[in-house]
């Protein structure tokens, strides 16, 4: 099989006209990664917007991630700072500043392992978990707004190609694999 075929894929110029050189599907794949990327970036802004607007402190988007990725996990799902900065992408430096603010908002608390007295993990709080709740729902409803018009085969089928594509990334990055967190069979 010919990985490298063109399937009739086209990136174009303001007026239209097609750029030249190289393959149209890896500059069509490019285009679209990074727009989709770019665009998810700004449609998450607009639900924290939300949340900033019905709480005394706005949170950043790092400190939503930290949030969503420990109410995904279970509520009573403690991780530690390394597995948080990993999947966040988020050095460690600034994964402590944002474990800072979310501690001294008190939507979070660290305790230290039971077996390791040397390592630390974070656990959402109380009110933490209903902050967490609330800003999943307002995702899910976004993004349900936003793609409710495909069929549950569609949405399916576009998780499984987004799944694959994550995957290879991560590989391709030397990032660590988040197989394991988000399944899609």
């Amino acid at each position: 099989m010919n990985h490298d075929q063109d399937h009739g894929a086209e990136v174009a110029d303001e007026g239209g006209t097609p750029l030249a050189g190289g393959d149209a599907e890896w500059s069509a794949l490019m285009f679209l990664m990074s727009r989709i990327g770019r665009v998810n970036e700004l449609f998450l802004a607009e639900v924290q917007e939300g949340l900033v607007r019905t709480s005394s402190r706005g949170h950043a988007e790092a400190e939503c991630f930290v949030l969503m990725s420990l109410l995904v996990n279970g509520p009573s799902c403690w991780l530690s700072p390394t597995t948080l900065s990993a999947y966040s992408l988020q050095t460690p430096g600034g994964m402590t500043k944002t474990l800072g603010r979310l501690e001294a908002s008190g939507l979070v608390r660290r305790r230290l392992d039971k077996t390791d007295r040397r390592a630390l993990h974070v656990g959402l709080t109380p009110k933490g978990l209903r902050l967490s709740q609330k800003l999943f729902n307002q995702t899910v409803a976004h993004y349900a707004h936003a793609f409710g018009a495909f069929s549950p085969d569609d949405r399916h089928q576009m998780a499984k190609t987004l799944r694959t594509m994550l995957t290879a990334l991560e590989k391709a990055t030397g990032k660590e694999s988040t197989e394991h967190w988000v399944k899609v069979e």
